[in-house]
């Protein structure tokens, strides 16, 4: 129900932002939860923070939606500060997301302004926390220009020298820019054929960083630590380096999200709260997040599998005989692939139905992939070892790029099919399965969510 709630928010701030942004609409709403929290005494705590998302949700969005002080026509420059870090692309525009502060006009005028924009520029090497100005024009909801970098804290000059050293360990070549794409987010000149295979194949998400990398890393050194005796010792240490990884990365909102639901869960909370506490907390620390992309990917699914996982794995064991613990992966991603469809439609105008088969193989291949790539960055020589999962990676994104795509109407079709399918032979099997997801969940956090 609450996970329910928490994506149509979601999906309610990228389709139709004016509906949680106007007080009014949102009050009405409040009212109703209050009323159901007079009834339900222990839910009582988790109403509090629904209702207190709404408000953050309304607060965030009122200062991310962009205002000029101009009309959009009028504004030659725009000021602000970097909150995601450019993405390089040889011989093409560079992108990164701005929070404004201040625009100007032609004749040189200069207001205030608020919002957070998408910025296309001349290649630039721009860092989260960079503040520059940026000449150019608006066109739809994107600002193209040339950047000019006004300032560079400390912090981002810390980042560059770390990423610089990062790179130099990896060396050049596609294998390499594909590791630093994946442990650092950077990386993207030397795999721009790959990165758009992965687009035609609707899999992007994994070359994306996200919560699945946040538990790829925990995973890989989880085991190294797992010979030290103290189990809260390798807890800290564990969550020590996922907290650099996320500084290094940039504070991107879904790693972010994603490590604070992890912490949430380690100290026994609630599925459901911690799922909200961690948006609660990511919009009032971030509130440009709200109209993140990868943000919105990441709460729409986890929130599915909160929401369509457990049936779904019982549906996938009524009808394949496969182990428990590949199918509640497979479950998993199931979940976030088909309730994420109306997202991708809109997103990228199409929609591709191979990514429900080729996304758990490609997974596991990304896993490897990251845990090799943290092998050779502590031990340069062994670079060579990531050449022959880079072909397999490769073949399998363009493999996955020639099924066909799904437009219009067709994409949600297959998303009601599907779900009534799997979740019928969810319904009728459940006498005879055990909910191992749910233990799972309760036992290792979650370990598989994205």
């Amino acid at each position: 129900m609450y996970a329910l709630i928490l994506t149509s928010l979601i999906y309610l701030s990228h389709f139709a932002p004016w509906v949680i942004s106007r007080p009014f609409l949102v009050l009405p709403i409040l009212s109703v939860l209050a009323l159901a929290a007079s009834r339900r005494a222990d839910r009582a705590l988790l109403i509090v923070i629904m209702a207190s998302l709404f408000v953050s949700f309304s607060s965030s969005l009122s200062v991310s939606l962009v205002s000029y002080g101009f009309p959009s026509s009028s504004v030659k420059a725009i000021y602000g500060r970097v909150v995601q870090d450019s993405a390089q692309k040889t011989g093409r525009m560079s992108g990164y997301r701005l929070s404004l502060s201040a625009a100007e006009d032609g004749n040189g005028s200069v207001t205030t302004a608020r919002g957070s924009i998408y910025v296309l520029s001349e290649q630039s090497d721009l860092f989260s926390g960079d503040e520059v100005r940026v000449s150019g024009y608006v066109s739809g909801e994107i600002f193209i220009g040339t950047s000019t970098l006004l300032h560079r804290p400390r912090s981002a000059d810390a980042r560059r020298a770390m990423i610089l050293w990062v790179r130099d360990r990896l060396r050049s070549g596609n294998a390499g820019e594909l590791s630093m794409r994946l442990l650092l987010g950077a990386g993207e000149d030397g795999v721009y054929g790959l990165a758009e295979d992965a687009r035609l194949s609707g899999l992007s998400h994994v070359l994306a960083l996200s919560g699945m990398h946040l538990t790829i890393l925990a995973s890989v050194l989880s085991l190294p630590l797992s010979l030290l005796p103290w189990k809260r010792g390798r807890r800290v240490v564990i969550d020590s380096f996922l907290l650099f990884f996320s500084f290094l990365s940039g504070w991107r909102p879904s790693l972010v999200r994603a490590f604070i639901f992890r912490l949430l869960l380690e100290r026994r909370i609630r599925l459901d709260e911690a799922f909200a506490l961690s948006a609660l907390a990511l919009f009032s620390a971030l509130p440009e997040a709200v109209v993140d992309l990868g943000a919105e990917y990441s709460f729409i699914s986890l929130g599915a599998i909160f929401l369509l996982s457990v049936p779904f794995d019982r549906g996938i064991r009524s009808i394949l005989p496969i182990p428990p613990s590949l199918s509640a992966s497979a479950a998993a991603s199931l979940s976030a692939l088909l309730f994420s469809i109306p997202l991708t439609l809109s997103v990228f105008g199409a929609y591709q139905l191979g990514a429900i088969i080729t996304s758990l193989p490609v997974t596991l291949m990304i896993s490897l992939y990251m845990g090799l790539s943290l092998a050779v960055l502590a031990i340069p020589p062994l670079l060579p070892v990531l050449d022959l999962p880079y072909a397999i990676l490769q073949w399998l994104f363009s493999a996955s790029a020639s099924f066909p795509m799904l437009s219009g109407w067709t994409g949600y079709a297959v998303l009601v099919i599907s779900s009534i399918v799997l979740l019928s032979s969810g319904l009728l099997s459940s006498r005879h399965v055990e909910p191992e997801l749910q233990q799972h969940k309760r036992d290792h956090g979650g370990s598989f969510l994205p």
